[in-house]
C-alpha cells in the first residue's frame, strides 16, 4: 500500500465519487463525515445529449428548478447527522440555471462552518455544460472558490454530434471554448469530463488523442468514462472487437501518461489516480461509496444515496442514518492478493434496498481484483436496471489497469514526488522530495 506523502497528495485528489484515498467508508452515524453531498440545483437542461441518463435534464420527471428554501431544509436535515462535508457538488441537469439556489447553499454551508456547526470548511465543485455563463456565475465561483468541472466530449465534430441544443440542435463546443477563455482570464480553475462513445471509435479518436486535445488547455484533472448507456445502443460498445478496442484505448492512454510522468510531465489523467487510489486503499466489500459517504439532493428535494439514482423511488434514502443493512467487510490483509469476507446482510431499515456488494455477487468472489475493485454502481443500474451488477467492460477495464500500474509502478512513485502541486500547475516540475515507500 502506497502510504501518504506531502507531494502526492493535490495530484491524486478525490475523483468523481468522493475521496478515494481514504480506504473504505463505514456506514456513517451521527457526527460522522460525509465525503460528497451532491446537490441538484436544476431538474432541466438546456441541451439534448444523445446519451443522457438524466433523460434529459428531468430524470423522467417533471422539470423544475431547486426551490430555495426546500434545499436549506434538507441541508439542514443533512447537517444534524454529519457535521463534516468535505465536497458540496452541484449538478443539473444543468446546475448553472439555478445561480441563486447555488449561492444560497455555498453562503449557508460557509455559515455553518463559522458557527462551528460544521467542523470542517467543504470545497465546493460544480459539473456544467458551460454554455450558461454570466458575469454573476463568474463572480459566485471567485467569491466561493467553486472548481468547475466542463462536460466536453473531444473535437467539434465528435462533441455537436453528442451534445447539441436542445429543439435547435445546433453544437455547443464554439460556445464552450468562449466559456473557458472566460474562465481562464478569471483564474478559475477547471477539469475535462469526456463520455467516449461508439462516435469516437467510428471517427478513430483514441484516449491518447482526447488527452492531446484537451491538453491544448489549462484543466486541472481530464476525466475520459466509456458510455453507459441500456442495452444495444448505437452509442455503446455492442461486440467484443469494440469493448476490446476501448480497453485498449485506456491501457494506451495510462502508458501515455506514465510515459510523460517519468520524464517530470504532468498529463492529469483521472484515471490514473483513480487506479493508484484503488492500490493504496484498503480492501472493501462495497463497490462505490453510494450511502455510506455519498448522499444526493434531488430537485424535489428527495434524497437519494447517489444522484445516479434520481426519481428511482427504491433507492430514496428516508432518513439519513445509514442504517441500509450494508454488510461490515472484514479484511484479512496479509498481501496483495489478500481476501475479503463479509458478514451477512441485516436489512435494519426495509424501506431501504440495500446496494449489492462483492460477497452477493459469485464472480466478484473469485476475482483477484476484487480488494481494489471500484464500480459505478449507477452505470450498473443503468445497464441493469433493478438488479445493478458489474458489467464485463468495466470487470476487464479494472483487471487490466491494475496489472499495468502495478507492472510500472517503479516509474509511477520514482517520480511522484517530482510533481509539486501538479492541479494548479500542469505540467510544471517542482521540487524533488523523498520518495514514499511500499508497505506490505
Amino acid at each position: 500500500m502506497l502510504v501518504e506523502h506531502p507531494c502526492n497528495k493535490n495530484w491524486l485528489r478525490s475523483g468523481a465519487c468522493g475521496p478515494i484515498l481514504s480506504g473504505p467508508q463505514a456506514p456513517n452515524t451521527g457526527g460522522s463525515m460525509l465525503g460528497r453531498l451532491t446537490i441538484n440545483t436544476s431538474h432541466a437542461c438546456n441541451l439534448d445529449c444523445s446519451y443522457c441518463y438524466a433523460e434529459g435534464g428531468n430524470y423522467g420527471g417533471k422539470s423544475l428548478l431547486m426551490d430555495e428554501y426546500e434545499v436549506l431544509t434538507r441541508l439542514m436535515k443533512v447537517v444534524q447527522k454529519h457535521d463534516a462535508i468535505a465536497l458540496v457538488q452541484f449538478i443539473g441537469g444543468e446546475p448553472l440555471l439555478n445561480l441563486p439556489a447555488i449561492r444560497t447553499v455555498c453562503e449557508t454551508v460557509n455559515n455553518l462552518v463559522a458557527t462551528n456547526a460544521l467542523k470542517k470548511q467543504p470545497r465546493f465543485a460544480v459539473v456544467t455544460n458551460l454554455t450558461v455563463l454570466t458575469e454573476e456565475h463568474l463572480e459566485a465561483f471567485k467569491e466561493f472558490e467553486i472548481t468547475v468541472t466542463v462536460s466536453i466530449d473531444g473535437p467539434d465534430y465528435i462533441h455537436d454530434k453528442q451534445r447539441p441544443k436542445k429543439n435547435a440542435l445546433t453544437g455547443t463546443h464554439a460556445i464552450i471554448l468562449e466559456n473557458l477563455a472566460r474562465l481562464e482570464i478569471a483564474d478559475i480553475p477547471y477539469a475535462f469530463e469526456a463520455t467516449y462513445t461508439r462516435l469516437h471509435l467510428q471517427n478513430n479518436v483514441t484516449f491518447v488523442d482526447l488527452l492531446e486535445y484537451f491538453s491544448k488547455w489549462k484543466p486541472y484533472r481530464i476525466d475520459i468514462t466509456p458510455v453507459s448507456v441500456p442495452g444495444k445502443s448505437e452509442l455503446g460498445f455492442c461486440t467484443e472487437d469494440e469493448q476490446g478496442l476501448v480497453v485498449k484505448y485506456q491501457l494506451d492512454a495510462l502508458n501515455y501518461v506514465l510515459d510523460h510522468l517519468s520524464k517530470g510531465h504532468v498529463v492529469p489523467y483521472g484515471y490514473l489516480r483513480e487506479v493508484i487510489g484503488l492500490l493504496k486503499s484498503e480492501g472493501s466489500d462495497h463497490f462505490c461509496p453510494a450511502g455510506e459517504s455519498n448522499l444526493a439532493i434531488a430537485s424535489d428535494g428527495e434524497v437519494y444515496g447517489c444522484h445516479m439514482f434520481t426519481n428511482k423511488k427504491q433507492y430514496r434514502v428516508g432518513e439519513f442514518t445509514n442504517s441500509h443493512g450494508f454488510p461490515k467487510a472484514r479484511d484479512t490483509r496479509s498481501s496483495l492478493g489478500s481476501k475479503l469476507e463479509a458478514t451477512p446482510i441485516v436489512v435494519e431499515n426495509p424501506t431501504v434496498i440495500p446496494f449489492p456488494t462483492k460477497s452477493m455477487i459469485p464472480g466478484c468472489n473469485q476475482c483477484w481484483a476484487r480488494r481494489w475493485c471500484r464500480a459505478c454502481l449507477g452505470n450498473m443500474e443503468i445497464r441493469s436496471p433493478g438488479k445493478p451488477v458489474p458489467f464485463n467492460l468495466h470487470c476487464e477495464l479494472t483487471k487490466r489497469s491494475l496489472e499495468l500500474v502495478l507492472q510500472r509502478l517503479s516509474v509511477v512513485i520514482g517520480d511522484f514526488c517530482k510533481i509539486v502541486d501538479a492541479e494548479r500547475k500542469p505540467g510544471m516540475l517542482g521540487k524533488s522530495e523523498a520518495v514514499p515507500a511500499l508497505n506490505a
